[in-house]
């Protein structure tokens, strides 16, 4: 599974990033850290990762508390490319969250919701956002 890492203000909840999840997606609460949200037979896993902050080097760290001084970070783990865009373009169509794709992309997610928009086939794992 790849993984997408969604930056958060803490005030944002597991529950209320669920919340969001448009019909059509099938969300079973898996603990009280995960989710697990299916469509057909594609699944993707949305959980609180405690454990993020402390892989980042120091740089990372501090641009990210620059923007989002007490953040609380998500991680989506994907098989499906598609259907994790989709998701994404429901949780994260905001300008107050940071999303990080594990490819070298890191925008707000208002920012990754529009480049979708422009380039809706656009596969990040081989592919640039230029």
């Amino acid at each position: 599974m790849e993984s997408v890492i969604i930056v958060a203000p803490k005030f944002v909840t597991l529950e209320s990033l669920i919340a969001c999840v448009p019909a059509g997606f099938r969300v079973e609460n898996v603990d009280d850290r995960r989710y697990l949200v299916t469509s057909g037979a594609s699944r993707m896993y949305v959980d609180v990762d405690p454990y993020v902050e402390g892989e980042m080097e120091p740089s990372e760290r501090a641009w990210i508390l620059s923007r989002i001084p007490d953040p609380i970070y998500f991680a989506i783990g994907y098989s499906d490319i598609q259907l994790c865009k989709r998701l994404l373009v429901a949780l994260v169509n905001r300008s107050d969250v940071l999303v990080d794709n594990g490819h070298g992309v890191v925008c707000t997610g208002s920012e990754l919701v529009n480049l979708l928009e422009v380039r809706p086939g656009w596969d990040w794992r081989i592919e640039s956002k230029s």
